[in-house]
This record gives C-alpha cells, structure tokens and sequence, in this order.
C-alpha cells in the first residue's frame, strides 16, 4: 500500500443517524522509543474540520457535520510540512471535547 488516509465520522451515540459538528479531538502518533507525542503538523482536507490551538494544545475540530479527514500522504517528499500524515506512522485519536 502506497497511501493512507484517515477519515470519521463523529455520531450521536443514540441515533448514528445524527452526525455531530464541534468535536474536539487530539491526533497523537506513536514513537520508536514507546512515547505518544500530539501531531502538530496535520492540516485536515477542504471541508474535512479544521485545526486549533498549538503545540500540545493542538486539537482537530469535526465540520458541521460531524467529519475530519486527513489527507493521503505520498511517496514522495516530506509529507510533515505539507500538512499530511506520515508514512508508516500509528495513530491515535482521541475526543477530548463533546460538542455542545
């Protein structure tokens, strides 16, 4: 496999059919050494959420309906300061704020 992408859907936990805008999440990626680090450097897509806050601070906002994606990284290149998820990389993403 040459790309990967990530993508969600944040839903009501009631009724799946309910998608929720506003969630807060935090995109952490795994290290060699067994340490969590917060992604900075991840720009969600055209009209995939957006991106708040810096450093550890730095947390992915769901659109108004409830999505975030993150672009497919290429072969080629650095992928980080195009904004995409690496290569080879594990992720973990975790909702740290409810919408209200």
């Amino acid at each position: 496999m040459d790309q990967s992408e990530l993508s969600i859907y944040k839903v009501d936990e009631d009724d799946q059919s309910v998608r929720l805008g506003n969630t807060k999440f935090k995109l952490e990626e795994y290290s060699t050494n067994g340490n969590w680090s917060v992604v900075t450097y991840a720009n969600p897509s055209e009209n995939g959420g957006t991106k708040e806050g810096e450093g550890d601070d730095t947390v992915y906002v769901t659109s108004q309906d409830g999505y975030l994606r993150f672009e497919k990284y290429n072969i080629d290149g650095d992928n980080a300061s195009k904004g995409l998820l690496k290569k080879d990389i594990i992720y973990r993403l975790t909702e740290v704020e409810a919408p209200t």
